[in-house]
């Protein structure tokens, strides 16, 4: 197996689309393991909230970030993700910003600026740093097509769209928000559509990715057989 960045050090990536329940594989898969776990995502909401609670962007502006604001943060390593007992966490200017990031407000600024060449430039810069410094379980929506096109192992999680709307309406539900099952699936369609038909790193699987269905598979079956293929 080919190392990314000429490293020593062992990359998984596991990408696919909202609700696929990648988030939570990649975290017990990087605890069983021992490695790192990457929260992609989490890395765009902060940008995100950092752009708009830190520099007074407005919506409007999220989609075009002056360059010189993404510099300041990444190059000064103002934002900085950590894996804290298998637990990302994104700090910026070492406060731990982690807890507003998972919000209604914050899932749309994240897709509106994250569709930015730039963003994505400056955070795939940030992630490589991470992947040079540890083996990591790296998930998101293009770990495999872009941040990390050399990893050792490369995972597509999807599922059904009923399942997937019916997994996010229990994540809503736990976060106090109820939804019925139809707008779960309009919300969740909705964001496949602005992934997959996005200019920039669109949602698809790598060539070489391994394509794992999880429509009727529970977690540890999922964990299961992505160990298998590590092994």
């Amino acid at each position: 197996m080919s190392r990314d960045l000429e490293s020593d050090k062992v990359i998984i990536t596991i990408d696919g689309p909202t609700a696929s329940g990648k988030s939570t594989v990649a975290k017990l898969l990087a605890q069983k393991l021992g490695y790192v776990h990457l929260n992609s995502g989490l890395l765009y909401r902060g940008i995100a909230y950092v752009l708009v609670h830190f520099f007074n962007y407005t919506q409007e502006q999220l989609a075009n970030p002056k360059q010189a604001d993404l510099d300041f943060i990444i190059n000064h390593h103002k934002l900085v993700y950590r894996d804290v007992n298998y637990h990302a966490q994104v700090c910026y200017e070492n406060q731990d910003i982690t807890s507003y990031l998972k919000t209604k407000i914050m899932d749309n600024y994240a897709s509106i600026s994250s569709a930015s060449p730039q963003v994505r430039i400056s955070l795939m810069q940030l992630q490589r740093q991470v992947g040079e410094q540890h083996n990591l379980v790296a998930e998101g929506r293009d770990t495999g097509t872009k941040v990390f096109p050399n990893a050792d192992l490369k995972i597509f999680l999807t599922a059904s769209l009923e399942i997937r709307a019916k997994r996010w309406q229990g994540f809503m539900h736990k976060t106090g928000k109820d939804y019925s099952l139809s707008e779960c699936a309009a919300l969740v369609d909705e964001r496949d559509q602005r992934d997959i038909n996005r200019e920039v790193a669109p949602l698809i699987p790598s060539p070489d990715a391994i394509i794992i269905d999880s429509s009727n598979l529970d977690i540890d079956q999922v964990i299961n057989q992505i160990y298998e293929l590590i092994k």
